[in-house]
């Protein structure tokens, strides 16, 4: 289908021949000879492209260009105003009302074709673009409907769940032995894992959509440190992993919010004890760099490293390096443990970054302003 043209301008005699001439190129064209005809036109018709004189009776091509762009329905319609002023002022003026072009009479009909061409191309560049736009909001209010689902209607039961079948090992009355209190375990922990998964999901949408609203206050860093630390002992000791802090002295504190970067430092930790193995060792350390105003953590392992073309990738969403530490084989996980550390680490005007050898260890560092 080609494309419609519409040209506005009171001299009859121009108006047919400019029409004749864009007719030789396979447009459709039409014309009216007032600006009161034209508005009416375009509102009607929504030409791909207007050709409109400046000078008419009844209302000028500024006028005309103006209400044309103020309106919402034919704002987008490219306008290139034909005129026999010469002065740059008048070029300026039609411009600054919203016309996409200017040409001075008479002008050649090559010249004229190719404008028309290039705006043409640009319209339709902005129109794929907004129908792109378009489809991505749709694609985000699904993902938003489909991430409330699974927050609210996954999480209350499996909580629910878990709940119960802790109960159920507790109570005195029921007798529960051997294997059947290791799938009861085995259960518990799975549901865990899918409530933690879970509210990293709820998280990391809302960090990505600058939504979480963070609780910064002063916090000394030793004490940060070493909670995570505590937190994290007891499957460390299972593991047979030495678990350490290395802190600088005379750490200033950081202004943060709190849950944020423990649940950061835990998830690092966490992410550390699957990777290493027994006899290993976990280092959580702090120092200050005055000189840029931040603090440095860093989360080291001695385990078995990461191959670089996972180590890229580990940030990203969905995607979790997952290793056997008895084959030493690595694979794919769906976590979002890595991807919650970087979102938050970033929502504080910080940078996170690993670093990994194989057969040597992990390092994975993240700095937050001290302010």
């Amino acid at each position: 289908m080609s494309e419609k043209i519409l040209i506005i301008d009171d001299a009859m005699q121009t108006a047919k021949t400019l029409q004749f001439t864009l007719d030789q190129y396979g447009y459709q064209v039409s014309v009216c000879y007032s600006g009161k005809e034209g508005l009416e036109l375009v509102s009607r018709e929504k030409p791909d492209i207007i050709l409109l004189d400046v000078m008419m009776p009844d209302l000028s091509g500024f006028e005309v260009c103006k209400a044309i762009k103020q309106d919402d329905s034919t704002k987008d319609i490219p306008i290139i105003m034909l005129s026999a002023l010469k002065e740059m002022e008048d070029k300026v003026r039609g411009l600054d009302y919203g016309a996409d072009d200017f040409l001075t009479k008479p002008c050649r009909d090559t010249e004229l074709v190719a404008r028309i061409r290039a705006h043409l191309r640009a319209k339709q560049m902005h129109e794929e673009l907004k129908k792109s736009n378009e489809e991505l909001k749709k694609l985000g209010m699904l993902k938003d409907n489909l991430t409330q689902f699974i927050v609210h209607d996954l999480r209350n039961p499996l909580t629910s769940m878990r709940g119960w079948l802790d109960c159920l090992k507790k109570d005195k009355t029921v007798l529960v032995k051997g294997r059947q209190k290791e799938f009861i375990d085995r259960v518990i922990k799975s549901c865990d894992l899918e409530i933690d998964l879970i509210n990293d999901l709820s998280d990391v949408t809302l960090l990505e959509e600058s939504k979480l609203q963070l609780k910064k206050k002063p916090n000394d860093i030793r004490e940060l440190v070493d909670y995570c630390v505590k937190q994290m002992e007891i499957d460390s000791q299972t593991h047979n992993i030495e678990l350490k802090a290395d802190l600088a002295s005379d750490l200033p504190s950081v202004n943060a919010d709190e849950r944020l970067i423990r649940r950061v430092l835990l998830n690092l930790i966490g992410n550390s004890l699957k990777f290493t193995p027994k006899g290993g060792t976990i280092t959580v350390a702090a120092e200050y760099s005055g000189k840029e105003s931040r603090h440095v953590f860093t989360v080291s392992d001695t385990g078995m490293g990461i191959p670089p073309e996972y180590l890229e990738k580990i940030f990203d969403k969905f995607v979790q390096v997952e290793m056997s530490k008895e084959t030493s084989q690595y694979n794919f996980g769906r976590g979002l443990g890595l991807t919650f550390c970087k979102l938050a680490v970033e929502s504080h005007g910080g940078v996170i970054h690993a670093e990994s050898e194989l057969g040597a260890g992990t390092k994975i560092s993240f700095t937050l302003p001290k302010t």
